[in-house]
């Protein structure tokens, strides 16, 4: 149910997301607006790298869900800025 409330969150986003079967019935602990809130951030920042829809896959390790976002937009130069520098333009308006 997040996955489909972050991509409808994010306009025009086109991803069809890959979510394995095991992951239909998992519980995540956590505030929902905010969980929404940081995948549709990282869906619209995706999105806006590359033309091509982000890659979205959901599945479960051991006890926990991951999920991985990524588009096929060029590396960055330096991809350890991310962590530290904040996006020119605020996909999440701001949230973090």
């Amino acid at each position: 149910m997040l996955v489909d409330l972050a991509l409808g969150a994010v306009a025009g986003c086109a991803s069809v997301p890959d979510v394995a079967a095991d992951v239909a019935g998992a519980r995540v602990d956590g505030d929902e607006t905010r969980l929404v809130q940081a995948l549709a951030a990282l869906l619209a920042h995706a999105q806006a790298r590359d033309e091509a829809a982000p890659l979205l896959h959901a599945m479960r390790q051991g006890g926990q869900v991951v999920i991985e976002i990524a588009d096929r937009g060029p590396a960055p130069e330096a991809p350890e800025s991310l962590l530290s520098t904040p996006l020119d333009e605020p996909h999440d308006l701001g949230l973090g």
